[in-house]
């Protein structure tokens, strides 16, 4: 059977012949995400480690011991697994029925299981098979899932993807769309399935019992590419049949959720191959890579549902190219900054940039920089990263991206964020300040300062970052009080600068370096970091709003000494009034509520301005999330 394959096989097949012959591959899974469901989990644990998605939990598993575990309580299995790796019982696509060995991923402690499949794509009658994929169906499920479903995944696998504005190639399917991109899946010696791309099995992927939540939609494993006792020796691609296509109806929507998952995990599949012949030794923070890669490939295929809402609340929480711990929503925020990093990187420099990245191995900064030098960009890693942070903080500042005057470089095409990186919060003080902020690896720290106390006649500061052992970067984003623009300004470090005329003030503060910095800087004039101002100390004040971050609705309670007229306002990002939750109403001294309704205001971050006839002034903060 002749096939039409010429992706640069013959380096691809010596190169690996090498690295085999080496012993030096080095097994890499990856575990899936259900993207319909941002509540989910990846991680779960195995003998008291902690895993998610990626190169650490495969490379960790020790496939030895399990086919020996395999052999004693299975011996009939091994006989075959054994005899399938020796090629003494190769597969014919003509049988119809095929077998698959897989790790018991629910019970990892027993070894091997045999999956039971039937070739659903291509139909046939004889030899004349004409796509490059190949299409398994658990025998478990292969009357469930009808012919309409098979034909709609090959149709997105070769020929046709969801158009979207940001879809590489809509007339592509996910297989060219991701070569295209990021280059040439591998070729490994002795394929049981010479000749075809890749192959997708559809089958219940059952979860560790140790997963939180959540369900493992996809995964790859790369001791397929070995010719090892246990290996399938081909480009196979694991893909869940029950929780993400037949609990869901096999409706329109899971099968592009599914369609999602097999672009993620086909470019994991290349990833890996691009990756160890670049000499990576899966360090622990190229996950971010690997794991972002992906979802970039989920996207430019027309499939995006990830936001990273839950990781921008926190974004000095913990290291930026840290792997996830085991908590479960430190998992799903680990998740959402790897798309979210290499999302940013695919709009700012491209498809071609994404192939460099794809063959650079390194940790932290250092595969960018590496594609930053192959593409030949006049720009550093560093400066990027900063960048970046200014992009996550003005998402849901700019509606439209035509609409931002300054540079693109600083906003989103498709944003991806879910809501703006949070600051540090507004309060304003007269007088000189110094502060010091201890920023985690390459993460942000955002300050703010607002003159939402006097927008007719806004201050101006004096403001001075001071050099520290580590380096870091800083950008302020000032909103100007006069025709409501947006400015964005790179500091230079402990040169003073000086600001007047705005409504609102940012400065994004960026570790430079993998373990932190200390971040020292000093203000004239008023500084944020006050939870509750008051022009008038005991006159008016907020007790309370809660719940805050609020989505819907909110209660705010406040506390007045005097009898009068009290009016409670909300300002956005830029100074303008947004809602005037109360307006003049008269009450009598003492504490009272009342309940604010935000339903209809973007995500982001509000000013809450409560004052009183007498002048008296008192200022919070809301976070708005949707």
């Amino acid at each position: 059977m002749e096939k039409r394959y010429t992706f640069g096989i013959t380096l691809l097949r010596a190169l690996f012949g090498i690295l085999l012959g080496a012993g030096t591959l080095v097994a890499q899974s990856t575990e899936e995400h259900d993207h319909s469901r941002p509540e989910g989990s990846h991680g779960f644990t195995v003998d008291g480690k902690y895993y998610t998605c990626g190169s650490h939990w495969a490379a960790d598993y020790d496939y030895g011991a399990a086919v020996e575990r395999t052999r004693l309580s299975n011996p009939e299995l091994y006989q075959k697994m054994v005899a399938y790796s020796k090629g003494l019982a190769p597969p014919s696509l003509q049988a119809g029925n095929f077998g698959f060995y897989l790790v018991d991923r629910a019970n990892p402690e027993e070894g091997y299981i045999k999956v039971k499949a039937t070739l659903r794509y291509p139909r046939f009658g004889d030899d004349d098979i004409v796509d490059d994929i190949l299409i398994f169906v658990d025998d478990k499920d292969n009357e469930i899932i009808t012919d309409a479903t098979i034909d709609a995944l090959a149709e997105g696998l070769i020929s046709k993807v969801k158009n979207e504005h940001y879809t590489r190639n809509p007339d592509t399917g996910v297989i060219y769309n991701d070569i295209a991109i990021f280059g040439d899946p591998p070729v490994i010696p002795d394929d049981k399935y010479p000749g075809y791309i890749a192959l997708f099995l559809l089958t219940d992927i059952k979860e560790p019992q140790s997963l939180r939540g959540g369900i493992i939609e996809g995964y790859f494993n790369p001791y397929d590419q070995t010719n090892g006792t246990g290996s399938n020796q081909t480009n196979i691609l694991y893909i869940d049949s029950r929780e993400s296509l037949i609990d869901k109806g096999q409706s329109e929507r899971a099968i592009d959720g599914v369609l999602g998952t097999m672009a993620h995990e086909f470019q994991h599949l290349i990833n890996y191959g691009r990756y160890r012949l670049a000499g990576g030794g899966f360090e622990a923070t190229h996950w971010i890579y690997n794991e972002g890669l992906s979802e970039v490939a989920s996207i430019r295929n027309g499939y995006s549902e990830r936001t990273a809402d839950r990781y921008l609340k926190g974004p000095n929480g913990f290291p930026f190219f840290s792997r996830p711990d085991g908590n479960t929503d430190i998992v799903l925020r680990g998740y959402e900054r790897a798309m979210l990093w290499v999302h940013y990187l695919s709009e700012r420099f491209g498809d071609e940039f994404l192939f460099e990245l794809t063959g650079s191995n390194g940790q932290g900064l250092e595969p960018v920089r590496k594609a930053l030098q192959k593409r030949g960009l006049d720009t550093d890693a560093e400066t990027v990263l900063a960048e970046f942070w200014v992009a996550n903080y003005l998402s849901d500042r700019v509606s439209d991206r035509d609409d931002f005057q300054g540079d693109p470089k600083y906003v989103y095409d498709l944003d991806v964020t879910g809501r703006a990186a949070v600051t540090s919060g507004p309060g304003i003080q007269d007088g000189s300040v110094t502060k010091e902020q201890q920023i985690k690896g390459h993460a942000a720290y955002l300050p703010l300062y607002t003159n939402i106390l006097k927008p007719d006649d806004p201050k101006g500061i004096e403001v001075r970052f001071e050099k520290g052992d580590r380096d870091y970067a800083v950008h302020a984003v000032k909103f100007n009080s006069n025709d409501n623009g947006i400015e964005v300004l790179p500091l230079d470090i402990s040169e003073e600068y000086t600001f007047d005329k705005f409504t609102t003030l940012v400065f994004v503060i960026v570790s430079l370096e993998g373990d932190g910095a200390t971040v020292r800087w000093r203000v004239e004039s008023f500084v944020s970091g006050v939870e509750d101002y008051s022009t008038n100390a005991g006159a008016l004040s907020f007790i309370n709003i809660a719940p805050n971050p609020v989505e819907h609705e909110a209660r705010f309670s406040f506390r007045t000494s005097e009898p009068g007229p009290v009016a409670l306002e909300l300002y956005d990002i830029r100074g303008e009034l947004v809602r005037n939750a109360i307006e003049g109403v008269h009450y009598e001294a003492g504490e009272h509520s009342t309940v604010v309704d935000v339903v209809g205001l973007p995500a982001g971050v509000y000013t809450v301005r409560l004052s009183d006839g007498s002048g008296a002034m008192a200022i919070r903060q809301i976070f708005v999330v949707r």
